[in-house]
């Protein structure tokens, strides 16, 4: 795996990764994916696609851009590097569940990899819901502690044996789903993850709380899908009338609750009594869309 742009433009890169392969003559060229990192072409975009090129032509090797979309040209290279694969940068998964900003630029270089005829691997899964949402966007191929953590050589065959995949993915995957059945799967993604996070909030203590989700009713993800909703005209009007003023509902009890955390900590009796409204509002809002 070369990821440094000396390794990269050197003069002997091509001989010494040819002569490396020659040791190792049962081994498939093929298997071999060189990862770039978006940063590291930021230099002779020109020598670097020569010799990409070369690899990939002559030895059979693949290429992956890695940490897609942190780099200052990403569109550049998209057009100029001919890599096989863009790996999207974890930092943009992460957050995919609660920011509805990640979510729309994983989403958008989904589609630039597709137009660009490049595979896409997403970085950073860590949950089985992460997973869920990437296959709802088209994106089938992953990394990250969802799968399994970084680990010696010498134990991957054991891992790999053993290796059980994620069934709630694999039942997903199994089953054809039209374009409307994805959206309702991001739709209760979404609102699931955002009431865990306000939950979760509420059982910790003020002090260790970074964020909350987000409060706006407009700017969640659930706000911007029912925003994509109308634009796409895949539900009944009247259908996504009822399901905003369900959202609304769901907003202003949790507002309600949270100026009651800010004011006082909920105590281990109060946090159920006062959760149970909220979780009576968000299960309401899903049933809307038969949830």
């Amino acid at each position: 795996m070369y990821k440094r742009q000396h390794h990269l433009l050197s003069s002997n890169f091509f001989v010494e990764l040819n002569a490396a392969l020659d040791k190792y003559p049962s081994v498939n060229s093929n298997y071999l994916q060189l990862e770039i990192l978006e940063s590291s072409a930021l230099g002779d975009l020109q020598a670097i696609t020569t010799i990409l090129k070369a690899c990939q032509n002559t030895i059979g090797v693949s290429v992956a851009l890695d940490d897609f979309g942190t780099g200052y040209s990403s569109l550049t290279h998209l057009k100029n590097l001919p890599a096989n694969i863009i790996k999207i940068d974890q930092n943009f998964v992460r957050d995919m569940l609660d920011d509805p900003n990640d979510y729309a630029i994983i989403n958008g270089v989904i589609g630039l990899a597709g137009a660009f005829n490049r595979q896409v691997i997403a970085e950073g899964v860590e949950t089985t819901s992460h997973g869920l949402m990437l296959l709802t966007m088209g994106c089938a191929n992953a990394q990250g502690y969802g799968i399994a953590k970084p680990m010696p050589a010498d134990d991957f065959a054991n891992w790999l044996e053993h290796y059980k995949p994620n069934q709630a993915w694999l039942s997903y995957s199994a089953k054809p789903r039209t374009d409307k059945d994805n959206k309702l799967t991001l739709y209760k993604l979404a609102s699931e993850q955002w009431l865990k996070h306000f939950k979760n909030n509420t059982l910790a203590s003020p002090d260790l709380i970074e964020m909350w989700p987000i409060m706006d009713n407009r700017r969640c993800h659930c706000g911007q899908w029912i925003k994509r909703a109308r634009q796409e005209k895949l539900f009944e009007p009247q259908i996504l009338e009822q399901l905003e003023l369900a959202h609304e509902h769901v907003h202003s009890t949790a507002h309600s609750l949270l100026i009651k955390y800010q004011d006082e900590p909920f105590n281990n009796i109060e946090v159920d009594d006062n959760l149970v409204l909220l979780e009576t509002a968000v299960d309401e809002m899903n049933a809307i869309l038969g949830l």
